[in-house]
């Protein structure tokens, strides 16, 4: 080869190898951008939970179970099913609860999560003879009535299963309640006790407790900032029943209100917003805020009717309530604000069932279901050409259960339609 093939090769060879440099330096700056980019995606997701680690610092609906849900419920909420209408087991439905964003379903041997597609997402295997559910802000506390036995669950899973709770609770569970902080409260039977109330709080450490000498409490309630307790005892004197509407402060070993309200039999006791108590009785509806100076205001007086139904919006503290006149089929139904205050009522004939979200009042018949919107009077209906055994109502939606069906109905159109 001469000199000037070889330089012409040299000149080649160069122009090849800058070529290749180029090349990588593209190729690096191509995977420096991604790698940015995927950094920045990082980064912002880590600033959005670490702003809801501080927010829940300070507001009662951000918790780190809910952190969880929340990043689980991404993949979760979209995971297709089989869809709408779902068919359950022959053994049947015992009771149905929104958790978060599921729809959970309490039959005799388990307890199952639901996705808008209808996918079982979290199925829980239980041996209750008599299951209870009770749910708040995405996490439930599912219990044996009459026994020890419970577990605490997310939307998504069981976070403190049997082997962890067998040996919290010394007596059989009369009632509980879960707050939107994630405590959980319990009345239990005692052997020093006529009953007593319990207070636990997120990693099952009780934090409140205090034991009754005589009645028995019927229901209670956490309020929403985790650091108050309402419960509703009935008591006897004379031979003569009364209820007592008590107060507590979680820091406090005292209640901090006690109020006997004679000739009243409690039923239900329910915080709805801030301060305000709802109790409802077998004759009259009260409305109580505990921080002022008040009586308990009695909204209602049904002596001379029946309560039939009642049913409480789990996000918002306001409650319906379906009264039977004696020797009638129609109900009034009732609406109550968040502080308590009756402001609406409707007449409807024979109420099954009813419930309640921040949008509708939901009332089932035999031959109908009519929906109430809570922010006027407007009602419309659903003709019903099949038995249904119970509704329940979401902010957008309806369930609706017949025989072993479950039915999906979208509410966002006021027009009357039937179910087949």
């Amino acid at each position: 080869m001469n000199k000037k093939g070889l330089k012409d090769l040299i000149k080649i060879n160069k122009a090849e190898a800058e070529q290749f440099r180029e090349s990588g330096r593209k190729k690096t700056k191509k995977y420096l951008k991604k790698l940015n980019s995927v950094v920045k995606v990082f980064l912002v997701v880590v600033i959005i939970l670490g702003l809801l680690f501080i927010g829940a610092k300070q507001f009662a609906n951000v918790s780190m179970s809910n952190i969880n849900d929340w990043v689980k419920g991404i993949f979760l909420k979209s995971s297709p099913g089989e869809g709408y209408p779902y068919t359950v087991s022959d053994k049947g439905v015992i009771q149905s609860e929104l958790v978060g964003p599921y729809l959970a379903l309490v039959e005799k041997d388990k307890l199952l999560f639901l996705n808008s597609h209808a996918k079982d997402i979290f199925t829980y295997e239980h041996n209750f003879v008599d299951p209870v559910l009770k749910t708040k802000n995405g996490r439930a506390v599912f219990y044996c009535e009459g026994t020890s036995d419970f577990v605490i669950t997310s939307s998504s899973e069981i976070l403190y299963g049997y082997d962890k709770t067998a040996n919290v609770l010394d007596g059989g569970i009369i009632t509980a309640d879960i707050g939107r902080k994630g405590n959980v409260a319990f009345v239990t039977w005692s052997d020093e006790f006529a009953c007593k109330i319990s207070v636990y709080n997120q990693k099952l450490k009780e934090v409140f407790y205090f034991g009754f000498s005589s009645g028995r409490v019927v229901d209670l309630s956490l309020s929403d900032d985790g650091q108050y307790l309402c419960a509703a005892v009935i008591d006897a004197q004379n031979a003569t029943l009364f209820t007592r509407l008590m107060v507590f402060d979680l820091s406090k070993s005292e209640p901090i209100s006690d109020i006997k309200l004679d000739n009243q039999t409690a039923v239900n006791i329910e915080f709805l917003s801030g301060s305000n108590i709802e109790l409802i009785t077998m004759s009259s509806v009260y409305a109580y805020d505990f921080r002022s100076d008040s009586e308990p205001d009695q909204t209602i007086d049904f002596s001379g009717s029946d309560i039939d139904k009642a049913a409480y919006d789990p996000s918002g503290g306001r409650v319906s309530i379906a009264i039977k006149q004696y020797a009638s089929n129609r109900d009034t139904v009732f609406l109550f604000n968040s502080s308590g205050t009756k402001y609406k009522t409707r007449e409807i004939d024979a109420v099954k069932a009813i419930s309640r979200s921040s949008k509708y009042t939901v009332c089932l018949t035999d031959h109908k279901i009519f929906c109430i919107k809570n922010s006027s009077r407007q009602l419309f209906e659903i003709d019903l050409n099949v038995n249904v055994d119970d509704v329940l109502v979401d902010s957008g939606k309806m369930f609706v259960f017949s025989g072993n069906q479950i039915y999906k109905v979208g509410l966002s159109r006021f027009t009357n339609f039937e179910i087949n």
